[in-house]
């Protein structure tokens, strides 16, 4: 970008798309690679460094996981025509913020055997937070959680959508550069100049 824009004297946003056409493929595949190394960086953090712990809670209490503090609010039952959800109201926060409240729930289907888990989950750049309801005391006063935090979640799908978008780039019709024409036939020295008719 920077050579384009020394021999053109465009600016940096007009220089990179007029590369990117020049060529497509090639900074297609930069991209794709690029991806590539987010998703594994992702991957390779979120399995080695990741995090997790159970715990019953009754509504009050408070349990700590890598840095974050979950608090349960309130157990909530919310019977619908097909099923019954119960939901676990948890307030998160990492030291002295406050991060919102997660909502893990459980629906119970009178013709399933076992219930039907739903995680929630608070997406953040750096790390996941995953909370899982295990189980629901009879008269709603505590729940088993399951927390999981689990680094650069969020890198896998950027890698990702970096690759979705280099294979987008390598579609692209490549710019077609116009054919130069031969200059015309000059005359060796020792050639009369007859020869120029």
């Amino acid at each position: 970008m920077r050579a384009r824009q020394g021999n053109t004297g465009e600016p940096w946003f007009l220089a990179t798309p007029q590369l990117v056409r020049a060529n497509p493929r090639r900074y297609a595949g930069y991209l794709a690679h690029v991806g590539l190394l987010f998703v594994i960086v992702g991957i390779a953090a979120s399995q080695s460094f990741s995090s997790t712990s159970v715990q019953t809670l009754n509504v009050g209490q408070t349990m700590h996981l890598d840095g974050y503090t979950m608090t349960l609010a309130a157990v909530q039952a919310d019977p619908q025509p097909n099923r019954m959800v119960v939901r676990a109201a948890v307030n998160i926060g990492q030291g002295s913020r406050t991060l919102g409240s997660l909502w893990p729930s459980v629906n119970y289907y009178p013709s399933a055997a076992t219930p039907v888990i739903t995680p929630a989950v608070h997406i953040a750049a750096t790390k996941d937070v995953y909370l899982v309801l295990r189980a629901v005391g009879k008269n709603f006063h505590w729940v088993t959680l399951q927390a999981y935090v689990k680094p650069l979640v969020s890198w896998i799908w950027f890698g990702g959508g970096l690759i979705g978008l280099g294979a987008f780039m390598a579609l692209m019709p490549r710019r077609r550069r116009r054919p130069v024409e031969a200059p015309a036939r000059i005359p060796a020295l020792s050639e009369p100049a007859e020869a120029l008719t």
